[in-house]
């Protein structure tokens, strides 16, 4: 389970079941919308103010990867 926190920039990272904290990863200004690609220990993260994509390693607790977007970057979606 992922949530973000757009005033400190941090998305902290929960194994389930439980409400466990396995990582706080700090991903830069305003984490909004996260998508899901098909590996279960990623994530994509929009970091609206920054204009980036921050790809998460959610196993490791780090940004694997950043792609610039542009300011505004909200969501991304998958289908």
């Amino acid at each position: 389970m992922l949530f973000s926190s757009h005033a400190d920039g941090n998305v902290a990272v929960f194994k389930l079941p439980g409400v466990e904290q396995s990582a706080l990863i700090n991903v830069g200004k305003a984490p909004m919308g996260f998508g899901f690609p098909a590996a279960p220990d990623r994530a994509l993260v929009c970091n609206h103010d920054l204009g980036v994509v921050s790809a998460l390693d959610l196993s490791a607790g780090t940004v694997a990867s950043t792609f610039a977007t542009g300011n505004g970057c909200e969501y991304v979606q998958y289908y």
